[in-house]
């Protein structure tokens, strides 16, 4: 068993995605940043879309943990 960083992204509030686990912490909130944010600067963002990540202990046998 090891922890992990499990990625959920949610649109208003109903998690679409929680399947997607990294073994860094700083990764996993780059992925999260990007899908909140996306590549544009100066757009003005709704809190239509959040996501976060978090710790877990998984068995890396079970699932598939990101590196980036």
């Amino acid at each position: 068993m090891i922890h992990a960083f499990l990625l959920t992204v949610m649109i208003k509030g109903a998690i679409i995605s929680n399947d997607m686990y990294f073994a860094s912490i700083y990764v996993c909130q780059e992925y999260a940043h990007a899908i909140v944010h996306g590549k544009h600067k100066n757009v003005h963002h709704t809190n239509m879309v959040s996501a976060y990540c978090i710790p877990k202990k998984v068995n890396p046998k079970d699932i598939v943990v990101y590196s980036r």
